[in-house]
C-alpha cells in the first residue's frame, strides 16, 4: 500500500494516471457529501488521507476497529467476508457488494456504531485509489454543515443497518419480506451520545443496534429509578405504563425506532413471531434495587462509564498494598505517569450469591479505550486515532490544543509540557498524553510490575459475572486483541490457583527428594551430599534475591514475566533455601560463623512470614481507613489539615471528648475497625444542645484524625518491614560469602 501526504503530491508523482481532478470529481459524485458547501468540500479534499492499492490488496478487515469511511476515486472494490469452508482451515471469500463507480463510499457503519468493520474490503483492480475520512474530520465537516452530514449518513445507512440486523439477529431472521419492508420504510435511525436523555414515546418499538441505554421511570418520591438496561440487539416496547419513561444513553448508542403505526403493520405480517420476543418493562426487582447488591454494583459501573471500556484498568483494593509500583513502572517506561491511583471506588459481593462479604475495587485514572471514544471527535490534526485492535493512541502530530482532554468524560487525558517540540516547522509546548496500552510492548507496564497481582486490564461486561445478571452481555472484542486485556474473572482466578498449586507441588517434590537423600547421607557436613545441599542452599538464596533485580527492570523492554509471579516464586525459593540449609547442617546451628548463618537465616524466614501475613492483612485494613484519601501523600496532606483545624478549636474538641467519651485509639482503629463505628453511633445519640449541636461534627474530625494517623503509620510499617527484610538479606548474603571463603580452603586441603 502506498501512502501519500495530505496534499497528495507524492501520490500523483508515483501514479501519473491520477490527478487532483479525480479526487474532486469523487467528492462531487458522492451522494453522502453532496450536502457540503464548496468550501467544506475543499477542506475535505485537503484533510482526507489518500491512498492507492494494488490488485487483491486488503483495504480493511471485518471486525477490526476503524472510525473512518472510504470514498472510491478510481478502480474497483469488493466488500465481503471470509467464511470457513466445511470446518476446514481454508476460507472462502463471500462477496456482498461490488463498487466501481467514482464517489461510492463504504465503511460508514464504523462511524455510527462501535467502530468495528462489518465487512472486509479488497481492491479488485491493478490500481484502486481511495480517500479515507476519519471521525475527527467527519465531525468537523458535520459541525460546519450544521448537522446535515450526519442526517445524510443516517438516511443512507438506515436501510443497510436494518437489513444487516434482520440477517444477523437470531430471532429477526424469521421476519417476512413484507415485515422487512415495513421496518425499512417506517423506522427511524437515531443516535444518542453519552449522557443524552430522551423521552420515550408510548407504543414505539425500540431496537438497539449498538451501545447501552438505561430505561428510567420516576417513582413516587420523584427519584429516577432504573427499569432495565438495553444492550446490543435488545428490544423495548411499553404500552400504558403508569409513569413517564426516559431513555438515558450510558454510552454512545445507535438504535432504530418503529412508531406505533409501523408496529401495527408489523404485527399484521408477523404476529406469531413478535408475540414471542417483545416484553413490557420488567418490575423494578430486588436484583437491581438497594445498596450492596448485584444491580447496584453494575449500576455504579455504568454511571462511571466503565462498561464501555474495551480495556478498563482496575485495582482490587483487597490485594493492593498501595506501594505505588504501578505508577513508578508507568513513569519509567514513558517518562511520566499516564495513570494515577485516584478514581471511583465501588463495592461488589466477593461471592455473587453471598451477602455481607464485599470486595472493594478502584477504577484509577487511565484511558479505557472506549467503544465510542468521545476524545476522537474534533481533533484538528487527526492525531488521536484508533488502531485496528481497538487501542486509542495519540501521534506526534498533536498540536496540544486540548480538544481531546476537554472531551474525555473521565479526565483520563492530560496535557504535558513539551518544550521546543516541532510539528510542521511550528513550535508547540504542550502535547496530549494518555495510556496507549504500552503500544509496541507485550504487556502494560503497570500490570506487569504489580507485586501482588492486584491491577489488571479488563473488559468489564465479560470480566464481571454481575453483568450477565442485569444486562445481556454479548461477546465483544477487547483492546489489544485480547493479549493485554483479561476477559473473564473466573478464568484469571483458575489460572492463578493452578500456578500456586504448581509451585507448591514443585516445592514439596524437591523438598521430599532432598529429605530422602538426607536420611541416607552421613551426619558430617563435609560429606558430598551435605556439601551439595549447601550448594543448593546458596543457589536458592540467589534465586530468592533475584526479585530485587526484577523490580529494577521496570523500565526495560525485557522483564522476564510479571512481578507478582516473581513474588510467588520468591516465597517458594525462600522455603527451599531454608529446607536445604537444614539438610546441609543436619538441623544443627553449629558454632561460630555457621551459627551466625543459621540464626540470620531463621530471622530472614520469620521476617518473610511476617511480610507474607502483612501483605494479606494490610490491603483490607487500608481500605477501611481510607477516609476520602487513596494514596499516602493525600493522607499526609489531609492529616496536616485536620491537625491544624483541631488545634485551633481545642476547647470544642475536649468538650466533644468529654461528652462522647474517648475516641478509639490508633490501635483500635487499625485492629478493630468496628470500634470507630460504635464510637460514632454513641456520639450521634448525644443531645443536640451539646456544643450548640456541633458535638457530632467535631467528633467526626477527631475520628478522622485517628484514621489518617493509622493509615500513615501502616505505610511506615510496610516500609520498615521492607528495609529490615532487605537489610537482613544483605547481612545474610555477606556472612555466607565469608562462610564459603573460610570453608573452601579447608575443603581442598
Amino acid at each position: 500500500m502506498m501512502s501519500t501526504t495530505v496534499n497528495g503530491k507524492s501520490l500523483f508523482l508515483e501514479n501519473p494516471q491520477l490527478t487532483p481532478i479525480d479526487f474532486e470529481k469523487a467528492i462531487s459524485s458522492s451522494p453522502l457529501f453532496s450536502v457540503l458547501a464548496p468550501t467544506e468540500r475543499q477542506l475535505l479534499l485537503k484533510k482526507s488521507s489518500k491512498r492507492t492499492y494494488k490488485m487483491a490488496e486488503s483495504i480493511c478487515d471485518e471486525g477490526e476497529f476503524g472510525h473512518s469511511l472510504y470514498i472510491l476515486v478510481s478502480g474497483s472494490v469488493e466488500l465481503g467476508v471470509f467464511e470457513n469452508q466445511g470446518g476446514m482451515r481454508s476460507h472462502v471469500w463471500h462477496v456482498d457488494q461490488a463498487l466501481s463507480s467514482k464517489g461510492e463510499s463504504f465503511g460508514e457503519e464504523s462511524l455510527i456504531g462501535r467502530g468495528q468493520r462489518l465487512y472486509s474490503a479488497v481492491s479488485t483492480s491493478s490500481l484502486t485509489a481511495i480517500m479515507e475520512v476519519d471521525l475527527p474530520l467527519f465531525s468537523r465537516l458535520d459541525r460546519l454543515s450544521n448537522g446535515k452530514l450526519t442526517e445524510e449518513l443516517s438516511s443512507i445507512q438506515k436501510d443497510v443497518l436494518v437489513t444487516g440486523l434482520l440477517n444477523d439477529h437470531l430471532v429477526l431472521r424469521g421476519v417476512s419480506d413484507r415485515g422487512e419492508k415495513v421496518l425499512v420504510k417506517l423506522s427511524e435511525l437515531k443516535r444518542l451520545v453519552i449522557d443524552d436523555v430522551m423521552r420515550y414515546r408510548e407504543g414505539d418499538l425500540l431496537i438497539l443496534l449498538s451501545g447501552l441505554i438505561e430505561v428510567q421511570a420516576r417513582d413516587a418520591d420523584r427519584v429516577e429509578r432504573s427499569l432495565v438496561y438495553l444492550n446490543d440487539h435488545d428490544f423495548f416496547k411499553s404500552d400504558h405504563y403508569e409513569r413517564e419513561l426516559t431513555l438515558v444513553a450510558r454510552e454512545t448508542s445507535s438504535y432504530i425506532i418503529l412508531p406505533q403505526n409501523g408496529w401495527r403493520q408489523l404485527m399484521d405480517t408477523d404476529r406469531t413471531l413478535l408475540n414471542n420476543i417483545i416484553i413490557t418493562p420488567p418490575v423494578f426487582q430486588d436484583a437491581i434495587a438497594g445498596s450492596n447488591t448485584v444491580g447496584n454494583f453494575v449500576g455504579n459501573l455504568i454511571k462511571e462509564g466503565a462498561q464501555q471500556g474495551l480495556s478498563l484498568l482496575y485495582i482490587d483494593l483487597d490485594q493492593c498494598v498501595r506501594c505505588g509500583q504501578c505508577t513508578r513502572a508507568c513513569e519509567a517506561r514513558h517518562g511520566h505517569a499516564r495513570m494515577t491511583r485516584h478514581g471511583q471506588t465501588v463495592q461488589r459481593r466477593r461471592d455473587i450469591k453471598v451477602e455481607g462479604d464485599y470486595q472493594s475495587i478502584l477504577l484509577p485514572s487511565s484511558c479505557r479505550h472506549c467503544v465510542s471514544p468521545e476524545c476522537m471527535i474534533g481533533c484538528p490534526t487527526s492525531a488521536i486515532h484508533r488502531g485496528i485492535d481497538g487501542e486509542v493512541d495519540i501521534e506526534d502530530s498533536c498540536i496540544g490544543c486540548g480538544s481531546c482532554a476537554n472531551r474525555c468524560p473521565y479526565g483520563n487525558i492530560t496535557m504535558i509540557p513539551t518544550p521546543e517540540r516541532q510539528v510542521k516547522d511550528k513550535i508547540f509546548d504542550l502535547k496530549a498524553s494518555k495510556c496507549n496500552l504500552c503500544s509496541g510492548y507485550d504487556q502494560p507496564n503497570c500490570v506487569n510490575n504489580c507485586p501482588t497481582g492486584a491491577i489488571a486490564r479488563i473488559q468489564p461486561q465479560q470480566y464481571f459475572e454481575e453483568f450477565s445478571h442485569v444486562i445481556s452481555s454479548p461477546d465483544q472484542l477487547v483492546a489489544g486483541g485480547g493479549k493485554k486485556t483479561e476477559v473473564r474473572e473466573s478464568e484469571v482466578k483458575r489460572k492463578r490457583r493452578r500456578i500456586s498449586l504448581l509451585l507448591s507441588s514443585i516445592t514439596l517434590l524437591i523438598s521430599g527428594v532432598g529429605y530422602m537423600l538426607s536420611t541416607m547421607a552421613p551426619e558430617s557436613p563435609w560429606s558430598i551430599i551435605r556439601l551439595i545441599f549447601g550448594s543448593l542452599t546458596l543457589f536458592f538464596m540467589i534465586l530468592t534475591g533475584m526479585i530485587a533485580a526484577r523490580r529494577r527492570r521496570a523500565g526495560s523492554r525485557l522483564q522476564f514475566g510479571k512481578l507478582h509471579l516473581w513474588t510467588k516464586a520468591h516465597t517458594h525459593f525462600g522455603i527451599l533455601a531454608l529446607v536445604f540449609m537444614v539438610y546441609h547442617t543436619n538441623g544443627s546451628p553449629g558454632r561460630g560463623l555457621t551459627m551466625g548463618v543459621w540464626y540470620l537465616a531463621w530471622a530472614e524466614v520469620w521476617l518473610g512470614v511476617f511480610g507474607w501475613l502483612l501483605y494479606r492483612w494490610l490491603p483490607r485494613v487500608l481500605t477501611s481507613l481510607e477516609a476520602g484519601v487513596q494514596v499516602e501523600e493525600d493522607a499526609i496532606s489531609a492529616l496536616a489539615e485536620v491537625d491544624g483545624l483541631l488545634m485551633l478549636h481545642e476547647t470544642e474538641v475536649q468538650a466533644a471528648r468529654r461528652a462522647g467519651g474517648a475516641p478509639p485509639s490508633i490501635f483500635k482503629v487499625t485492629i478493630r475497625p468496628k470500634a470507630a463505628q460504635r464510637w460514632r453511633d454513641r456520639v450521634s445519640r448525644l443531645p443536640q444542645d451539646i456544643l450548640g449541636g456541633k458535638a457530632i461534627s467535631w467528633s467526626e474530625q477527631v475520628l478522622k484524625r485517628s484514621q489518617l494517623r493509622a493509615y500513615v503509620r501502616l505505610h511506615h510499617l510496610r516500609r520498615a518491614w521492607l528495609i529490615a527484610h532487605l537489610g537482613v538479606s544483605v547481612a545474610l548474603f555477606l556472612i555466607i560469602v565469608v562462610h564459603i571463603a573460610v570453608v573452601l580452603p579447608a575443603l581442598f586441603n
